[in-house]
């Protein structure tokens, strides 16, 4: 018996091989496509405004002396005043924090004239700096507390700084309007696009921020705050989360 091939006789079938499985392959991106559902994501910022009902203020004596011990003894003195006025004012010890303590020599550096040979600087005299944070949970008493300690020794006052005591509650607030601004804007886009939003696929918090208070006014130099108490007021205190959501998308 005898067999033939005859040239290119095979090529049918490899056609029809490589059609079923282009075939097959198409079906596979189908199926892969059909189980990835359409996403939507955006983000959503609640912000609560509210009044400050807590005030911190840095406050502290710098002392200087011929020696560290004079600089030192000073600076003690002073120091306890400040402590007892204070203290006075119903401030509980818990809510004074000690922020900075130094004892640094001060220097005089020469200046050769021309020709002369350069000297190093040489030590006449010491500083002592001790400062506090003071939380003051009563705020119109803030003012007050400022002229009275500046009154009897503080002789160096930082910038006051206000916040909200219920400061979690707050931002749990922000949290729930965050998530409804982040639902409004979604349902917005999807119905101009004639679509509905599906399950919720993920929630994600981003930084909450504190915005910068206003302050009506600011208090008054060192110079006259023993006059009266100083004027000050905390403004407003902003609080604001943001939240990215991402929804599953029914068409």
């Amino acid at each position: 018996m005898t067999f033939r091939l005859y040239k290119n006789s095979f090529l049918p079938a490899l056609t029809l091989i490589t059609s079923i499985a282009l075939t097959g392959l198409g079906l596979t991106d189908a199926i892969a496509h059909d189980k990835m559902p359409a996403k939507f994501s955006i983000l959503g910022t609640g912000t609560i405004v509210t009044e400050p009902d807590v005030a911190f203020i840095s406050t502290g004596v710098v002392s200087k002396g011929k020696t560290a011990q004079e600089a030192l003894n000073k600076n003690t003195s002073s120091m306890a005043n400040v402590f007892k006025v204070l203290e006075d004012a119903g401030i509980e010890r818990k809510h004074i924090q000690t922020s900075n303590f130094s004892v640094q020599p001060r220097y005089v550096h020469h200046r050769p004239n021309k020709g002369e040979e350069r000297r190093p600087p040489r030590i006449v005299g010491y500083e002592v700096n001790n400062t506090v944070t003071v939380k003051i949970v009563e705020l119109d008493n803030t003012g007050k507390v400022i002229s009275e300690v500046v009154k009897f020794g503080s002789n160096s006052l930082g910038n006051i700084r206000f916040d909200v005591s219920n400061r979690q509650e707050l931002m749990d607030e922000a949290r729930v309007k965050a998530v409804k601004d982040a639902r409004r804007k979604a349902e917005i886009y999807t119905k101009a696009a004639g679509i509905s939003l599906g399950k919720v696929l993920a929630i994600s918090e981003g930084r909450a921020a504190q915005q910068p208070r206003r302050f009506k006014a600011a208090a008054r130099s060192l110079a006259v705050a023993e006059a009266a108490p100083a004027p000050v007021s905390g403004g407003e205190a902003s609080i604001s989360v943001q939240v990215n959501m991402t929804w599953e998308l029914e068409q």
